[in-house]
């Protein structure tokens, strides 16, 4: 549907249901300007001064005979029923009108049209642009102060870094001195006292004589426990009776080298008591014959 302001002429699209059947009062948002509105008053308005326009077009040769039938009043069209505004919405309406002449009344006392959703500044005065400028420049000194100082220490940087290359290829002359010791500094080596060497020799002796000990005491209790010990693990059988039979052909051979040594220590006190008994008998023999 299409609204046209009676006062300006402006026209709106808009939904048919917008304007009920018995008609509303709008509002143009271009001129201020209020009216009651009926389903189809504008549509037909417009199509009136369309026909009209068209018409005057066409009879333009007219004589002045049918221009005074013309001349005649016209039946006035009957007006529509406009229903009473209830007094709320007739002072809503009126205040959106006063306030809608107020800014059509501004706008014309102020015709440049001030945008602030757009975000624009102030141009900048003379002065905050010579601040702007100074420190634009201090900002460039500094960054070209900044790049003169990284340029003198990479310099500096290369030149360690060569003084280094060249340090390495002598020899460090701390560490030579560190290496090297003065005839005052050498210790000489001092000869431990007897009592030293004794007791070293104790302790090492000690030591050797327990260790024995402790080995005999292990082999001879897996002698002793060799039934068991192959019970409880089977793998360890056939070793367990090659080590007994070892130790019973050792103790058989230690047996008889006892028993060779205790009849040849026998022999030879045998022997040398005989040959005493023999030089003791002999001179009493000789008195005897006298």
């Amino acid at each position: 549907m299409r609204l046209i302001c009676p006062n300006c002429g402006a026209q709106y699209e808009v939904a048919d249901d917008v304007i009920p059947e018995n008609g509303r009062d709008v509002q143009c948002s271009n001129c201020g300007h209020t009216w009651f509105e009926s389903p189809g008053a504008s549509e037909a308005a417009e199509a009136a001064i369309e026909s009209d326009d068209t018409a005057t077009d066409d009879n333009d040769g007219w004589t002045n005979d049918q221009a005074d039938d013309d001349s005649a009043p016209a039946t006035p069209h009957p007006q529509a029923n406009r229903p009473a505004l209830d007094a709320s919405v007739a002072e809503i309406l009126r205040e959106e009108a006063e306030r809608e002449a107020a800014a059509r009344r501004a706008d014309v006392a102020d015709p440049m049209e001030s945008q602030e959703d757009l975000g624009l500044e102030d141009p900048p005065s003379p002065t905050s642009m010579e601040q702007r400028n100074i420190e634009t420049a201090k900002r460039i000194a500094r960054l070209q102060g900044e790049e003169e100082k990284a340029a003198a220490d990479t310099a500096a940087a290369a030149a360690a870094a060569a003084a280094a290359s060249r340090k390495e290829l002598l020899p460090d002359i701390e560490e030579i001195n560190s290496t090297l010791r003065s005839s005052a500094e050498r210790g000489e080596t001092v000869d431990p006292t007897p009592e030293e060497v004794a007791q070293t020799k104790k302790r090492s002796f000690r030591f050797g004589f327990f260790t024995v000990l402790i080995l005999l005491a292990i082999f001879w209790a897996i002698y002793l426990f060799a039934d068991q010990i192959a019970q409880s693990v089977p793998s360890l059988a056939g070793a367990l009776e090659g080590y007994v039979e070892l130790v019973d052909n050792g103790r058989l051979w230690l047996d008889l080298k006892v028993q060779e040594l205790s009849a040849s220590m026998e022999a030879e006190s045998v022997s040398t008591d005989a040959p005493a008994e023999t030089a003791v008998d002999t001179p009493t023999e000789t008195d005897d014959t006298n």
